[in-house]
């Protein structure tokens, strides 16, 4: 599939070792599947996080991502989600360049699940300062002592 769509110049979600392999004309592509479609679903969230094409990160001429352009496309993103960690992490970590630093779909979830936990644990650690008052003729929130 991605062999017609990269010589019929159709959209592109793949890895750099595909891209690579198919503008090679190589009958086998050495690769890792689960890490090839863990980099092609990031190009899907990068694209929908900033609704623009990335294509332009495909660049056919040279046989190459370009990966300044997808480094730019990567701080759009970011720029767009200032405050969501998480969804950042996972991104850069779909997108790892490299098909051995990569993680697969199963340790991303993994490690998604810890960012959060941490992700809450401090956002608890942060709030630390509020006392609940049990007071039904008051009902309100008050802070400590702690200056705020």
């Amino acid at each position: 599939v991605q062999k017609m769509n990269i010589h019929n110049q159709e959209i592109l979600y793949t890895s750099p070792a595909v891209f690579k392999a198919v503008l090679k004309k190589k009958k086998q592509i050495r690769h890792n599947p689960f890490k090839s479609d863990m980099f092609a679903f990031g190009m899907i969230i990068l694209e929908a996080g900033i609704l623009e094409s990335v294509q332009d990160v495909y660049n056919r001429s040279t046989r190459s991502i370009d990966e300044s352009v997808l480094v730019e496309l990567v701080e759009k993103f970011i720029d767009r989600y200032p405050d969501d960690y998480v969804l950042q992490e996972g991104l850069m970590i779909m997108l790892e360049f490299s098909e051995k630093l990569r993680q697969t779909p199963s340790k991303l979830l993994e490690t998604l699940r810890e960012l959060k936990e941490n992700e809450i644990e401090e956002g608890r650690a942060k709030m630390s300062h509020i006392k609940y008052v049990n007071d039904p003729m008051m009902n309100k929130v008050q802070f400590s002592d702690s200056g705020y």
